[in-house]
């Protein structure tokens, strides 16, 4: 679990929203929130209109923040600097030892962005730590789902590279803090093309089946694996991006469901809407076809025409 959590502040209500979400990981995690201020340049776009150019000044607005009932009970530090935004926050990063930075989007949409970037993206781009950004207009993702029979939940890319397995147990981390005291939901998805043939298919089912498999293992000497519901799929897009994104948002609109694509759940409860396309439908058009899952405890599907 995360020890040391990073908060990059700018004075705006907009970037205080990731206190919450530091706060509530720190908590389950008995770890310490860092808040920490940049007085950037102009050419940053980082800092409201209302920026002051005295440390001093930023000292005593992190001050009042540390004393907010957002943070009671949590050991808080603050960090004063000046410099470019993003570069400074990474150093920040670095010398205070923090294991993950939380922080929200500015929301620059256009010329804007083209031009200066974003410092949450440069800021993950070039993080040693894990970095969560959170949506400027999106919800503050802490305790139990909203409704209360769906946890809440991280979708997580597989590709079968060492990059992305890396990134399993940093998500699990952070989904059983912000999910504590209820359980969190994990959710990996591979993409794949879907011109491809039966043999692509059933090498991304294995090689999800088996990443599950070595997580489940991994989780059980940290005791994660009672607070998490491991679930993966595998999906169809020729754009990797915009279908992850696709998929986030039904998942989000349609309860427990990812959108569309195999699906294997940890009870071995299964559900499939284009499998059985991918493989099949090629070949027989007309007729509806049983397929198989193999995947260990996710025995059958249903059909699909």
């Amino acid at each position: 679990m995360f020890q040391r959590i990073l908060v990059p502040l700018d004075g705006s209500p907009r970037a205080e929203r990731a206190i919450p979400v530091a706060a509530h990981i720190a908590r389950a995690s008995g770890g310490t929130v860092i808040l920490v201020r940049v007085i950037g340049t102009a050419a940053d776009l980082w800092s409201s209109d209302t920026t002051p150019t005295d440390l001093t000044e930023i000292e005593r607005y992190l001050t009042e923040i540390k004393a907010s009932s957002n943070l009671e009970g949590i050991a808080t530090e603050i960090v004063a600097l000046s410099g470019q935004a993003a570069f400074t926050i990474l150093h920040a990063a670095h010398a205070s030892q923090a294991d993950l930075i939380v922080l929200c989007s500015h929301g620059y949409r256009g010329t804007t962005r083209m031009v200066l970037g974003s410092v949450a993206e440069k800021v993950a781009y070039h993080a040693v730590a894990p970095v969560l950004i959170l949506n400027e207009e999106g919800p503050v993702p802490l305790g139990s789902h909203p409704e209360a029979t769906h946890p809440l939940r991280v979708l997580v890319p597989q590709d079968g590279s060492a990059l992305a397995v890396a990134a399993l147990e940093p998500a699990a981390s952070l989904i059983a803090a912000l999910a504590a005291p209820a359980t969190g939901a994990l959710h990996l998805t591979w993409v794949i093309n879907p011109k491809g043939t039966e043999q692509t298919l059933e090498e991304a089912k294995q090689n999800l089946s088996a990443i599950v498999k070595q997580l489940h293992a991994s989780l059980a000497a940290t005791g994660l694996d009672h607070n998490l519901t491991i679930t993966w799929s595998v999906a169809p897009g020729t754009d990797v991006a915009s279908t992850l994104v696709s998929l986030a948002a039904r998942g989000k609109d349609r309860g427990s469901r990812w959108g569309r694509g195999l699906r294997c759940n940890r009870d071995g409860n299964t559900w499939t809407e284009w499998g059985e396309t991918l493989a099949h439908r090629r070949h027989h058009p007309a007729r509806a076809k049983r397929y198989q899952v193999a995947a260990a405890g996710c025995p059958t599907t249903g059909y699909r025409r």
